[in-house]
């Protein structure tokens, strides 16, 4: 189960990681609460949150039909998470 879920997750975390001005995704989590509506959250370090967010919320919504997001952007790339013990 770690390994599939492993997986699932940098199919996840790889595109966001791509998006312009993202420097860096952690702490990512995605669940399905019915067989259609998954939830996925996640922590993005980027210096253009606004612009991040967007495009992060694009990116789930049109490519994998995920419309219930929590994504929490963070200025301070020398910031430690305290809320994120897998952090990375």
């Amino acid at each position: 189960f770690t390994g599939a879920y492993a997986r699932v997750r940098s199919q996840f975390k790889t595109p966001i990681g791509k998006l312009e001005g993202v420097e860096e995704v952690h702490d990512l989590h995605i669940w399905a609460i019915t067989p259609r509506q998954v939830n996925l959250s996640v922590h993005l370090i980027s210096k253009n949150g606004e612009k991040a967010l967007r495009e992060a919320e694009e990116l789930l919504h049109i490519n994998y039909q995920i419309h219930h997001t929590t994504i929490q952007v963070e200025f301070n790339p020398d910031h430690s998470c305290s809320q994120c013990p897998f952090q990375k």
